[in-house]
């Protein structure tokens, strides 16, 4: 049951990310826009950190995934 509510967290943390890359790009189009490349060197680092993060969370969800599954052969090579 542990195993199941950190997946879900892992699902959650993939969403934020998601979300918050999104926001990024709001914010830098916004830069681009109104003023006129003056704090892209703000915005460009954190893109990128949020791209790894996304990239982390998806691999921690792969994992997860592949620990279900094993969980769920053994407990019906038990039965």
């Amino acid at each position: 049951m542990n195993r199941l509510s950190t997946q879900k967290q892992a699902k959650r943390n993939l969403i934020m990310t998601v979300v918050m890359t999104l926001l990024m790009f709001v914010g830098i189009g916004y830069l681009i826009v109104v003023e006129r490349y003056v704090s892209l060197l703000i915005f460009v680092p954190l893109l990128g950190m949020s791209f790894w993060m996304l990239r982390r969370l998806r691999a921690e969800l792969r994992e997860d995934r592949a620990e279900n599954a094993e969980a769920i052969k053994r407990q019906a090579g038990e039965r």
